[in-house]
């Protein structure tokens, strides 16, 4: 079990955060200090965050499913992402995060660490590879369809990926979803989506939190 810790001087929430963390089998990774603009609109932080984003994306229509403080303010945030390796419900990790004294995080928290992280990949993506390789053991169905995209990418070099994925969700239609924010190494940022969010929680897509309030 890896727990990453970046720039921090371990605080002791921090210290107890880990603990409970290896405890349950999740990975965790903390990102101090990170400008969180509030003021501007859903769709404007989602292009910074995601510049190359299409914009036929469903992720554009959701702004007006979330409610944003009354004083929108640009403020600074240290932010927690969870994960497990294994897998999980996105209800029972964002539950677990809120009983160990984390917050939920709107879509603008991914969309600012898609903006000031566009090289997250390099430190949390895993080999693209893998995930083709799971997913033909889980959806034998579409083996034939995964087997040609995997014979695809098969040069040389390795495709790594991650997703970051906000922790308060919505409905679209009669979907549970989460936008979320996707790094790979075929673009120099990342690209915005909406995740199911009974995806989440794998190897490679993190939970964004905020820090507890001290």
């Amino acid at each position: 079990m890896n727990t990453y810790v970046e720039n921090i001087e371990n605080p002791i929430w921090l210290q107890q955060l880990k603990l409970n963390a290896q405890k349950a089998g999740i990975n965790i990774y903390f990102i101090p200090e990170i400008e969180i603009d509030y003021t501007k609109s859903h769709k404007d932080a989602a292009k910074e965050g995601g510049p190359y984003t299409p914009d036929s994306y469903n992720i554009f229509e959701l702004g007006n499913k979330y409610s944003l403080s009354s004083e929108r303010k640009v403020i600074k945030e240290s932010i927690i992402l969870l994960n497990g390796t294994a897998g999980g419900d996105y209800k029972n990790f964002v539950e677990w995060g809120l009983l160990n004294g984390l917050r939920k995080t709107i879509p603008h928290v991914p969309f600012a660490i898609g903006k000031y992280y566009p090289k997250l990949y390099k430190q949390l993506g895993i080999n693209f590879m893998c995930i083709l390789e799971k997913m033909i053991e889980s959806y034998p169905e579409t083996i034939d369809l995964l087997t040609e995209t995997r014979d695809e990418l098969n040069s040389p070099g390795i495709i790594k990926w991650i997703s970051v994925v906000e922790t308060t969700g919505c409905m679209y239609g009669n979907i549970q979803v989460a936008c979320s924010v996707v790094w790979d190494n075929f673009t120099p940022c990342c690209s915005t989506i909406k995740e199911q969010t009974e995806r989440c929680c794998n190897d490679y897509q993190w939970l964004a939190f905020l820090a507890p309030e001290l």
